[in-house]
């Protein structure tokens, strides 16, 4: 060090001296050169999005059903365009050379991009999906357009989606119409033909809290049984089941989401996984059961392509609830669909089937709930829907429901967990 210059002469530190300083160096600037790397390499220094693997590999069977043309203007089977494909190598440091030659990891880098540059993982399942490939097919400015003001279903915003698109591939067609243009728009909207299949089989992704909107825990106005009727009717739903012998019997149901997740007891569904159920508009759809509890005696019911439906009201808890209350049941006792009842509540934290069971029911009197009911709502006299029926007690004739509280817990526990495979046991158990 000169004293008087006060200038730094690195020749003049001793060797270990200069080490060290090296060696701080390195280290301040590992984080950037790892980075770098990274980018170089064309990977992501982020941990995998387990999102974005779902999304991915469906863009993947999508790749392998669409086949793309490769000409001028046009793309390989997954979507991606020369000029895309041109764009990534130059921003990666890398010489440009033809789509044909696009490499595994460079599909998946390029996917991985539009992924986090479009935001697709904001998105619910399957319109995740759909953001990914449009980003990759048309940019990310074109699909942030494409997904502005879409239905609030995620399987109708991702529908509506693909119908943009195809409107966008026709308007862009400009003349002259030579060959490489019309077989580029072919193949275009064959893609997303495929991909409109693709996400109308996807199941639609759920937001955490199944319960549908939980109301306030004041008291309501009370309603007339008619306006009761009205309002729940819609969210009703019978579940038919045939015996061994080919007889029919139903039993109900109550919708949780639009995409079609219903609400019943397990031993409805026990003998039947796949199920027929009808709404109160007269449509019907077979169901897959996706989860179940035994000891609770619930079940989730998944019906398929279907979307829009209204939504069951339920209440916070039951603890507006006394004895004396007038309460009301929907379902199809005895062949008559859609049939109310109404009586009054006769007991709280009751016993649901013996004396034995933990579980703890609502009990109502002798002839309120009968064959038919099982898996129906069980309606306070505000209209929302504090239980759900289980069944009639064989020595008194009196009927039980699960209350709203256990409901929750089940719902809490059961959303998310994968679908069922295997079929459901086979139990004998004296319900109605």
């Amino acid at each position: 060090m000169n004293v008087k210059s006060g200038r730094f002469k690195l020749s003049s530190v001793t060797p270990s001296l200069s080490l060290l300083v090296v060696s701080v160096l390195l280290l301040l600037m590992a984080p950037r050169l790892s980075s770098w790397v990274m980018q170089r390499l064309g990977k992501s220094a982020q941990p995998a999005d387990p999102k974005f693997e779902l999304a991915y590999d469906t863009i993947r069977e999508l790749g392998n059903t669409a086949p793309g043309y490769g000409g001028l203007g046009g793309f390989n089977s997954y979507g991606i365009t020369q000029l895309e494909y041109d764009r990534w190598r130059q921003l990666n440091g890398k010489p440009i050379r033809d789509l044909v030659e696009i490499e595994n990891q460079e599909v998946r880098a390029i996917y991985q991009m539009h992924w986090q540059d479009g935001d697709c993982g904001r998105h619910l399942s399957p319109l995740d999906v759909t953001c990914l490939d449009s980003a990759v097919s048309f940019g990310v400015p074109q699909t942030k357009q494409l997904l502005a003001n879409l239905p609030t279903d995620p399987t109708e915003a991702a529908l509506e989606v693909v119908s943009r698109r195809e409107r966008l591939r026709r308007s862009q067609l400009r003349p002259p119409l030579t060959p490489g243009k019309q077989l580029a728009l072919r193949d275009g909207l064959r893609r997303d033909r495929i991909l409109a299949d693709l996400v109308a089989d996807l199941p639609t992704q759920v937001i955490p809290s199944p319960m549908p909107e939980a109301v306030s825990p004041l008291p309501a106005a009370a309603l007339s049984a008619e306006q009761i009727y009205s309002k729940i009717k819609p969210v009703t739903v019978e579940v038919w089941n045939s015996s061994h012998q080919g007889i029919a019997s139903t039993a109900a149901g109550i919708i949780l989401s639009p995409n079609g997740l219903i609400l019943t007891n397990h031993h409805v569904v026990e003998r039947n996984p796949s199920p027929s159920v009808k709404l109160a508009d007269g449509r019907q759809f077979r169901g897959t059961v996706t989860s179940f509890d035994p000891e609770l005696d619930l079940a989730l019911i998944q019906l398929k392509r279907v979307n829009g439906l209204p939504i069951t009201p339920f209440a916070i808890s039951t603890a507006q609830v006394k004895v004396g209350d007038r309460v009301y049941a929907i379902g199809s006792p005895r062949g008559e669909s859609w049939k109310m009842s109404s009586s009054q509540v006769i007991e709280l934290n009751s016993t649901c089937a013996n004396g034995t069971s933990p579980l703890r029911c609502i009990r109502t009197p002798d002839g309120f709930l009968q064959p038919g009911n099982s898996g129906g709502p069980l309606i306070d006299g505000s209209g929302q829907v504090i239980g759900v029926n289980r069944a009639v007690q064989q020595s008194t004739g009196e009927g039980v429901s699960i209350p709203i509280e256990t409901i929750q817990d089940f719902l809490a526990q059961r959303m998310g967990q994968p679908h069922l495979i295997d079929p459901l046991p086979r139990r004998s158990r004296r319900w109605f």
